[in-house]
């Protein structure tokens, strides 16, 4: 069972036109002997009077038994974006054994965009492969954003697509 733990979102109007819509998600798997494999997650944004004004979609290939992953993404309106709540709806395309094993995140950074510096623009850091047998092929990467209350206004996903030795080390961008 896949629970929702926290969710969130922030809009923000863009000077040439039209709203942007950040979102995210911290999902839970309650499981503590099956990893959830294949997991699609809907993100709906719901207006004040029940109605949907868009969605958005996220793909996770594993959430390991018994722990939390932020997942997220972005969204452009036209015009604005009256948001009143989101709706996650989960589905799991299967499940597996704990056989699943994370690579190690390290010097973790929000930057700012290049273009608006008063806006986040990139979650930057490092993947380290700390498993001492196993080849990495490629990671997929998502994260959350709080602001100073602890409220979600964000989140991305991001790949680093590449071969990684026992101790090796990759650049990420989410």
């Amino acid at each position: 069972k896949i629970d929702v733990v926290q969710s969130g979102w922030s809009t923000r109007a863009y000077p040439f036109g039209g709203t942007g819509v950040s979102w995210g998600v911290i999902l839970a798997n309650r499981s503590k002997t099956q990893d959830a494999l294949d997991v699609h997650v809907l993100c709906n944004f719901v207006m004040a009077d029940n109605r949907l004004i868009g969605s958005a979609s996220a793909h996770i290939s594993d959430i390991a038994a018994g722990s939390n992953h932020p997942t997220g993404g972005e969204l452009t309106f036209p015009a604005g974006a009256p948001i009143a709540r989101l709706e996650i709806v989960v589905q799991i395309g299967k499940a597996g054994p704990v056989t699943r094993w994370k690579p190690g995140i390290s010097f973790t950074r929000v930057m700012p965009s290049v273009y608006e510096p008063a806006w986040a623009g990139e979650i930057d850091g490092e993947v380290q492969n700390d498993n001492p047998t196993r080849t990495i092929l490629m990671v997929e990467l998502s994260a959350v954003v709080f602001d100073a209350e602890g409220n979600i206004i964000g989140g991305g996903t991001g790949f680093a697509p590449a071969t990684l030795p026992p101790a090796a080390r990759v650049a990420m961008k989410i």
